[in-house]
C-alpha cells in the first residue's frame, strides 16, 4: 500500500491490530481506514490489499487469471536458466502522475516484475530503463506505445535503436477470431504462460493488479476485457507482464542471446 493520510481518525480495535500486524505508519494506517469507512472493508482489502492472502481472498468471480494460477505461480522454484530463449523486457511507461511498470521475462522465468516511481523527466526515466536493459542483457523491448509511450519510445531509441517495439493494447490482435484486441490477445497468453508452468517473483501489489483484470464479455465469441479506465489503478506491473508475451512479433530468432546495443546520449 502506498497512499498516505493527515487524518488522525480515532482506530478501532481491528484497525489497531492491523497496523501493528503489518508495522503500519500512522499515515498508511489511517488512509486505509477511511477508505474503509468510505467504501466498506472488502473493497479497502480488495484495493488496498496489506498481503498476498489478502489480495487472493478477495479476487472477483470475473478475473481472466485466477488466483489459484497466480499463488502456484508465485510458489514455484525458478527455472533453470534457459540460454536459448530471448530475454524480453514489457515495458509501461508514464511519469508525472504514475508509475511506470516494468517486467523481464526468459522463458518460464519473470526475472523482475517492479515499479519505477513517477519521474518529471523523460530522460531520467530512460536513464533508468537502460540501466535494467544493461542488468539484465535485454534481447528486446515491448513498449507500450499509448498515452506517453510513442514520445518515450523515440526518447529510448536514441541510444538504443535495435528492437525497441512499440505495442499498441487496441490494436487488431494476431489471432483476430478469438480476440477482440491486442490487449486481451496479450493477457491471454500471460494466463496459457501461467497455465504452463511460468514462475512469477510473489509481490502482493502484482496479485492484485492481475486479479483486478476482468472478463467484461466474449462479442462475438471473441475475448474482450474491462477498459482499463475502469480500474481503480493502472495495472502498471501487470501490463508490463502481459507485454512480455508478444515477442514472437519482433524477435528474429537469430538474435537470442544478443543484449541491446546501448551508446552515449548525443
Amino acid at each position: 500500500m502506498q497512499y498516505v493520510s493527515d487524518n488522525r481518525n480515532e482506530l478501532n480495535s481491528n484497525e489497531v491490530a492491523l497496523q501493528k500486524k503489518y508495522n503500519l505508519t500512522d499515515g498508511r494506517i489511517n488512509f486505509w481506514a477511511d477508505f474503509s469507512r468510505q467504501c466498506g472493508k472488502l473493497m479497502a482489502l480488495r484495493e488496498y490489499p496489506f498481503c498476498i492472502e489478502d489480495a487472493f481472498s478477495v479476487a472477483g468471480s470475473k478475473s481472466l487469471i485466477t488466483p489459484r494460477l497466480v499463488e502456484q505461480s508465485m510458489a514455484r522454484q525458478p527455472w533453470p536458466m534457459q540460454e536459448k530463449e530471448p530475454i524480453i523486457m514489457g515495458l509501461d511507461p508514464s511519469r508525472m502522475r504514475d508509475a511506470t511498470g516494468i517486467a523481464v521475462r526468459q522463458g518460464k522465468n519473470m526475472l523482475e516484475v517492479s515499479e519505477i516511481p513517477p519521474l518529471e523527466d523523460a530522460y531520467q526515466l530512460a536513464d533508468t530503463v537502460l540501466a535494467h536493459i544493461v542488468d539484465f542483457k535485454v534481447s528486446v523491448v515491448n513498449c507500450d506505445s499509448g498515452g506517453m509511450g510513442s514520445a518515450f519510445i523515440d526518447v529510448l531509441r536514441r541510444v538504443a535503436r535495435r528492437f525497441i517495439a512499440p505495442v499498441d493494447f487496441s490494436a487488431k490482435p494476431r489471432n483476430a477470431e478469438k480476440y477482440f484486441n491486442m490487449r486481451a490477445e496479450m493477457y491471454d497468453g500471460l494466463r496459457q504462460w501461467l497455465v504452463e508452468g511460468g514462475r512469477l517473483p510473489a509481490n502482493t501489489a502484482l496479485v492484485h493488479e492481475l486479479l483486478a483484470i476482468e472478463i467484461n464479455e466474449r462479442r462475438e465469441g471473441r475475448l474482450l476485457l474491462e477498459p482499463k479506465h475502469k480500474l481503480p489503478k493502472s495495472p502498471n506491473m501487470a501490463d508490463a507482464c502481459a507485454l512480455t508475451m508478444t515477442e514472437d512479433n519482433f524477435i528474429s530468432r537469430s538474435f537470442i542471446g544478443r543484449a541491446i546495443d546501448i551508446k552515449p546520449w548525443s
